[in-house]
């Protein structure tokens, strides 16, 4: 139970990191428009 509930955290970690990554790629972007 202990080891799942570890693994579920460490998936919806990984997943924020993906979506901040995906999100800084794209303020980037945005900035390089503005400029």
């Amino acid at each position: 139970m202990k080891i799942n509930k570890i693994a579920e955290a460490h998936e919806s970690l990984l997943q924020l990191s993906f979506t901040a990554s995906k999100f800084d790629r794209f303020r980037a972007q945005a900035q390089a428009v503005k400029e």
